[in-house]
């Protein structure tokens, strides 16, 4: 389960392009050419590697519903 408004860490091989943090004040939704979809709607990104992208839940997400997450990257997701 995700919690609303919560972070967590997707893992994975070849998610991004390298390794990266976002500015602490701002949390890009696109990051070392990756970008994570919560039913189709991008998520800030905290930071990536090529193995894992730290992410944030969209505060408005329902609880005890399924959603569909994907990683964009390099134009495939």
């Amino acid at each position: 389960p995700i919690a609303p408004g919560a972070i967590f860490r997707v893992t994975g091989a070849r998610l991004s392009n390298g390794t990266a943090a976002a500015a602490p004040d701002r949390w890009p939704t696109s990051l070392s050419g990756a970008e994570v979809l919560l039913d189709g709607r991008p998520l800030p990104i905290f930071n990536t590697t090529p193995d894992s992208i730290t992410v944030q839940a969209p505060f408005n997400l329902r609880t005890n519903q399924r959603v569909n997450l994907a990683v964009r990257s390099q134009g495939l997701t």
